[in-house]
Parts: C-alpha cells; structure tokens; sequence
C-alpha cells in the first residue's frame, strides 16, 4: 500500500509541477491525468490486499486512506481545471492544502499502525515450537 501511495505520490507531484509552470501542452496533461488514474486504481487494489490479508482492524484505516487518496486526487484535478481555465485558483489551492493535510495525516496514521502489526507478528515458526500470541494493539485495551 506504501509503494503504491509512493508512486502516486510521483504522478501527483508530476501534474502538480506541470500545471504550475504554465506551459503545460495538453497531450502531457493528459498523459500525467491518466497515470494518476492508473495509480487510483492501483491503491484500491492495494486497499483490498490489505482488507484481503491484513489484519481485520486495519479494513477502516485502509479505507480511510484510500478516501484520503481520491479527496487529494480530485483536488488536484480541480486545482489543475483551475489554473488552466482561469478559475477560482485560491479556492482550488486551499482545498488542495487541505486534502494534502488529511492525506498526510492518514497515511501516518497507517504507517504506524502497519509498524505495529508488522513488528507484533511472529517469526517463522520451527518446528516444535508453538506459535507466539499476537498482543492486542495499545487502542483496543
């Protein structure tokens, strides 16, 4: 899921720096539009592995980043609409802002609860040797 945000963090970052130089031809526009598209599918893909094979708990932190993700996504899209058009580019720019904020902040919050689901799994088993219990996280005691 991390990799996956990375790479949409890049095509994100990609549009963003094309549109704000102002030069922008539509043919690339249109090329970053639709690898931003492809990396929105790929963080529900991404999304549904996790819920697949994550722990159960982290199904609402999951789907809360990818909401986190498209609210950022679809800003940007306005933000760009926007700047191209002539729009309301202070409103677009300050939702923008915002959406990054709630984007920011999930995807810490999912950083650090994968740390701990990751950290509280136990090792390969040997044989013989009888599993380790999972600890219940710290906000569910």
């Amino acid at each position: 899921m991390i990799q996956v945000l990375t790479e949409s963090r890049r095509s994100f970052a990609n549009l963003y720096d094309l549109i704000r130089g102002g030069a922008a031809q539509q043919e690339e526009v249109d090329r970053l539009v639709t690898a931003l598209g492809d990396r929105s599918v790929e963080v529900y893909q991404a999304q549904a592995l996790v819920d697949l094979e994550g722990p159960m708990e982290a199904s609402a932190l999951t789907e809360r980043l990818s909401t986190a993700h498209d609210d950022n996504t679809t800003a940007l899209l306005d933000w760009c609409h926007a700047k191209i058009h002539n729009g309301d580019v202070e409103a677009a720019e300050q939702r923008l802002d915002n959406a990054g904020l709630v984007m920011g902040e999930t995807l810490g919050e999912f950083i650090a609860e994968a740390h701990f689901w990751l950290n509280v799994l136990p090792e390969p088993n040997s044989i013989g040797v009888p599993p380790t219990p999972l600890p219940v996280p710290l906000n569910e005691s």
